[in-house]
């Protein structure tokens, strides 16, 4: 064979490498990959996964809007800790209360149910983890077929908008906002809840959570004039509430105490950033954090980030490419080091 018939066929044979890698694969039979945005659901009972994996999701509900019949029932199961089903709107004459309150949390393992008889649309949220992306969907209607993942279908047929409300604290692009507590959390024993409860006059947060050595949620964002209640679990032996030195609040709930129910309570007149501590727990991580008012530094989670992304095709063609000029380039090389047959003519 001639160098240049040689060459031409090599040529040939790594640029149909480098295009089929660039080819997305798939199993005989199927179409492409896409994952569902609507889980529909005609009566009986579908399970939604709390936390699957440790991810901060409802599955379906985050990703996927959940489109069942009415009189279905939705078991919710939990699959990671420090959890709750919240409702944030729902239709009128509705009465779902959902499981646990702001600052009542459940673990791995529980499970709750509840049947959906009003027809309408259902959001909902965690509240530790709301400011993770960790919020729900259920739209209730006759024909969950007809619920598009940008729209709800009306009775009519036509398509009405879904909610783009985002959790308060929400800045555009995906991302949230949240307070910026200069890294104090970064050890904290239950340290990833951070909760944004703004437009509440009273909150609560727990003394002696989870293993009994941790304030929950252990991050809190609030309005000035915001009371909040420190309730002692009962875990943990005997704690206390007591406020860094540079906190703006002079949070002091005296010396340690092994009890339950609400201990301390503090309003929080101005604003700023308010670290604090269990003093004879503080080695072990119990702290807590409070930001008050929306003149606070904060930091942007759960958008992604990190500069524009690349599309998967391009990544492919990239890639290809890659396969191709490597696969020409040691082909010439043995050619032309090892010799190929008669010269040319």
């Amino acid at each position: 064979m001639r160098r240049r018939e040689f060459l031409q066929a090599t040529g040939g044979a790594a640029a149909t490498a480098g295009l089929l890698a660039t080819m997305p694969e798939r199993a005989a039979g199927t179409t492409e990959n896409v994952p569902p945005a609507v889980v529909t659901q005609d009566g009986g009972t579908v399970e939604v996964s709390v936390g699957p994996d440790g991810e901060f999701v409802f599955s379906p509900g985050t990703d996927e809007v959940l489109a069942i019949t009415p009189g279905t029932t939705v078991e919710f199961v939990w699959e990671s800790n420090t959890h709750n089903v919240v409702p944030q709107s729902q239709p009128d004459g509705a009465d779902w209360d959902g499981e646990g309150e702001a600052g009542t949390f459940f673990d791995s393992g529980h499970t709750y149910t509840h049947t959906f008889d009003t027809e309408g649309t259902y959001e909902y949220v965690c509240t530790p983890h709301q400011g993770l992306g960790m919020v729900g969907t259920i739209q209730v209607t006759p024909d969950p077929s007809a619920v598009t993942p940008t729209g709800t279908a009306t009775p009519s047929g036509t398509s009405t908008p879904a909610s783009t409300d985002e959790p308060s604290g929400n800045s555009g692009g995906g991302s949230t906002q949240l307070p910026d507590f200069g890294g104090y959390l970064g050890n904290a024993n239950n340290g990833d809840t951070v909760e944004d409860l703004r437009g509440n006059d009273q909150v609560t947060v727990e003394v002696g959570a989870g293993s009994g050595f941790a304030f929950n949620p252990a991050g809190v964002w609030i309005d000035p004039g915001t009371t909040v209640q420190f309730e002692w679990t009962g875990e943990g032996g005997a704690h206390n509430v007591v406020a860094e030195d540079d906190a703006t609040a002079d949070l002091d709930s005296g010396g340690a105490e092994d009890t339950s129910g609400v201990g301390y309570e503090y309003t929080f007149e101005d604003g700023g950033i308010s670290n604090y501590y269990c003093v004879p727990h503080q080695a072990q991580g119990m702290l807590g954090a409070i930001a008050v008012g929306n003149d606070v530094p904060t930091v942007s989670v759960g958008g992604g980030g990190g500069g524009p992304s690349i599309p998967d095709g391009a990544k492919a063609i990239g890639v290809g490419t890659t396969i191709a000029m490597v696969t020409t380039l040691g082909l010439a090389f043995t050619l032309l080091k090892y010799g190929g047959g008669s010269p040319e003519e």
